[in-house]
């Protein structure tokens, strides 16, 4: 009976060993520039006021007025993440055959020995414009796109979908090219090779593999963009982050607990849909 192949554990490459060393140098560089006081929250002042600030904010409020402007934030949040997601997620199927390297610059769609290098040129330059339009629309924050929105179409719930659909769509664009770019190529090659025509390739070959990541990329930014509805209400004039602001700015604080609560509530019951959907299509 031989003896078992000893296993020869490769060392700690030096490239990693830089990198975490130039991580673990800028965190210390954050640190030093944020100077945390993490002394000043043990202090007995502190605590006390974390302990009135949370005191005040029970029991909700639960009156008739508090109630209709809860009904009328969670209609306005919900109803700006949905039609921003969707929006977004267009944009998205928009630009991703630009930004996908499968469909544009290499792969099955592809012909790469018979295509003139003008047009193999001409194919990488919009590629990369598609990328960059991309990482702009969603480098931008939704604040930033929502006050350009505010001037354009005026302040509202319109406004703040759009911001959240430009954003979006930036995202998702850069999410569906690399979820096609991760597909199993076989199954395109062997379609292409039988003589399909290319919208056939794609249509049969590459999107069916890559369609449950895109539902749920799909899903989960539109968790997101129930969290980002919120911040926008906080700065805008709609949604339950609004409300909220206002409540805290007369300090009514049992009525901003109200909305706090509300919005904890609606973020879990997305979450909840989301999770239990990408389930059923994985």
């Amino acid at each position: 009976m031989s003896a078992a192949t000893p296993v020869v554990h490769r060392p700690f490459p030096r490239t990693t060993a830089w990198v975490v060393a130039g991580l673990a140098a800028a965190t210390a560089l954050a640190v030093w520039r944020v100077q945390p006081d993490v002394a000043s929250l043990l202090t007995l002042k502190t605590l006390t006021a974390f302990g009135d600030t949370f005191g005040r904010l029970w029991p909700p409020r639960t009156d008739a007025e508090t109630l209709d402007n809860l009904r009328t934030g969670l209609a306005e949040t919900a109803s700006m993440s949905v039609v921003g997601t969707f929006l977004g997620a267009l944009i998205g199927l928009l630009l991703m055959p630009f930004c996908a390297e499968t469909i544009s610059v290499r792969g099955a769609l592809v012909d790469e020995e018979g295509r003139p290098r003008s047009r193999q040129a001409l194919a990488l330059s919009v590629h990369n414009a598609a990328r960059l339009l991309a990482n702009v629309l969603r480098t931008v924050p939704y604040f930033v796109w929502a006050m350009l929105f505010w001037f354009m179409v005026g302040p509202g719930a319109f406004a703040g979908a759009l911001a959240i659909a430009v954003h979006t769509g930036g995202v998702i664009a850069r999410n569906y090219a690399q979820a096609l770019d991760q597909v199993d190529p076989r199954p395109a090659l062997a379609l292409r090779s039988s003589g399909a025509r290319r919208f056939h390739v794609f249509l049969f070959g590459i999107l069916p593999a890559a369609r449950s990541a895109l539902a749920a990329l799909t899903l989960y930014r539109w968790e997101v963009n129930i969290r980002e509805s919120t911040v926008l209400g906080l700065v805008g004039t709609v949604g339950l982050g609004f409300h909220m602001k206002y409540a805290i700015g007369i300090f009514d604080w049992k009525a901003a607990s109200t909305h706090l609560v509300a919005i904890i509530a609606l973020v879990l019951a997305v979450d909840a849909l989301s999770s239990f959907v990408r389930k059923r299509l994985a």
